[in-house]
């Protein structure tokens, strides 16, 4: 017989309350954050090949340098593709 004491002075529902809070708000958050992920599509910033392909119209560079600077993307992407993909091959 412990008389409703516990571990924590019988204070262990305070504890109880708080870790229901802790998970709804987690809950919460990652709500928030799906939703910001899937409207914010409208505020992306641009991507390198998009910089690239406005130069181009633009005539800033010529379409050699559009084609090299283009397969230098690709070339970087995939070599840093293949350096950190080898947890594929486990």
């Amino acid at each position: 017989m412990n008389f409703g004491l516990t571990a924590f002075g019988g204070f262990g529902w305070i504890f109880m309350i708080l870790w229901g809070v802790l998970i709804i708000a987690r809950i919460v958050a990652i709500i928030k954050w799906l939703i910001s992920q899937s409207c914010g599509n409208n505020n992306h910033e641009k991507s390198a090949l998009e910089v690239l392909k406005e130069r181009y119209a633009k005539g800033e560079i010529n379409k050699q340098e559009f084609e090299e600077k283009k397969n230098f993307n690709y070339r970087i992407f995939w070599d840093n593709f293949s350096r950190n993909a080898d947890f594929l091959l486990l």
